[in-house]
């Protein structure tokens, strides 16, 4: 399992290799609410590709209990 947080999603959509990471990582990725929260809230080219991987089942997200 990795766990991201919101710069490191941003900046792995932002070069163009998150998709890319996903699709080759076996393990499970997730992020805590907070940081869905956070990356969507942003209005910036990276969202949409966050937001469908996140709809895709690809990004699962986790509580930060």
């Amino acid at each position: 399992m990795v766990i991201f947080d919101a710069s490191t999603l941003i900046l792995l959509a932002k070069i163009d290799i998150l998709d890319l990471f996903i699709a080759n990582y076996r393990g499970q990725v997730l992020i805590p609410e907070r940081v869905k929260e956070e990356v969507l809230e942003k209005d910036s080219v990276e969202t949409p590709q966050i937001a469908g991987l996140i709809a895709d089942g690809k990004i699962n997200i986790g509580t930060s209990d």
